[in-house]
């Protein structure tokens, strides 16, 4: 992003987050940023199209860091869970006057791009957890992973985002861990029907569900995404070969004219079986982008 940009967005955040959306004049956030009126307009086409490029900026920061510690292959599931919550309450925290201007203006998210973003963030948020409910806990806790989901989902939103509250995030990522096991815990204990299906779930992102916009690009990008992580995992020497020797096979079929669905399934089934939750996302729209060629 370049300087002058990130500049407006720095100067319009603190502007916003002072006096609130409606009251602050693009004249303040120029005078704030010390640049000349006119260079807003080069960057952005309105005051409403400045604020939802700085909502999105700073969502990406936060998941940047979040993403970044998903890669750190010497933490375990549960370490690499609480360093994300950790990292993602810091920088809530970090611009808390700036998001108790969006909630109390809430006429600020009416617009469609707003609306389709914030869906967007709430889904990627609800696969996030069910990604990491299923890598902490395993094979026991996915009847329950869905309800889990919603419901930590649902506690980190309200914890994080309560008014005027100072919490410390230290504090609050052991609190989150503690309530997440006892959740997951007593619903594998308890063995009752999980509240939602497969199918109840399909409109939060479902971590199951292939994503059906999955391009050639994207399933290159998905192979050496698995490759990278496989040969950086704690697996046996032996199963780490055969898998990706797997792999292999199956970046070679996707880049075939024609894709054989009985290799490709083969091999996705068979890395599949190692269980790692970090790449089911990936077999997944690769085995779907693979069967509809």
């Amino acid at each position: 992003m370049k300087d002058k940009k990130q500049l407006i967005i720095s100067a319009a955040i603190k502007c916003f987050a002072q006096k609130g959306f409606h009251a602050t004049s693009i004249q303040e956030i120029v005078d704030t940023a010390g640049i000349a009126k006119g260079s807003v307009y080069s960057y952005f086409k309105s005051k409403e199209d400045l604020l939802f490029v700085a909502i999105k900026h700073e969502y990406d920061r936060m998941m940047s860091g979040v993403l970044s510690v998903a890669n750190d292959i010497n933490l375990t599931p549960r370490e690499r869970l609480a360093a994300q919550f950790q990292h993602m309450l810091q920088v809530t925290l970090e611009y808390s006057d700036f998001i108790a201007t969006l909630k109390n203006e809430t006429d600020l998210m009416v617009n469609d791009q707003m609306k389709a973003f914030l869906n967007d963030m709430h889904k990627a948020d609800f696969q996030w957890y069910c990604q990491s409910i299923l890598a902490i806990y395993g094979d026991d806790a996915k009847p329950y992973v869905f309800d889990a989901a919603i419901i930590i989902q649902a506690v980190v939103k309200h914890f994080t985002y309560m008014d005027r509250v100072q919490l410390e995030s230290t504090e609050l990522t052991r609190f989150f861990m503690d309530r997440l096991d006892d959740l997951v815990d007593g619903m594998i204990r308890k063995q009752q029907k999980p509240i939602l299906n497969k199918e109840q779930s399909e409109n939060n992102a479902n971590p199951c569900s292939p994503d059906t916009s999955f391009s050639y690009e994207d399933s290159l990008k998905a192979v050496q995404s698995i490759r990278v992580y496989i040969k950086q995992s704690k697996l046996e020497t032996k199963i780490k070969t055969a898998s990706l020797s797997y792999l292999t096979v199956l970046d070679h079929e996707i880049t075939k004219d024609q894709i054989d669905p009985i290799i490709t399934t083969a091999m996705i089934s068979h890395l599949k079986s190692l269980g790692l939750a970090e790449i089911l996302i990936n077999l997944n729209n690769l085995e779907h982008y693979a069967l509809n060629q």
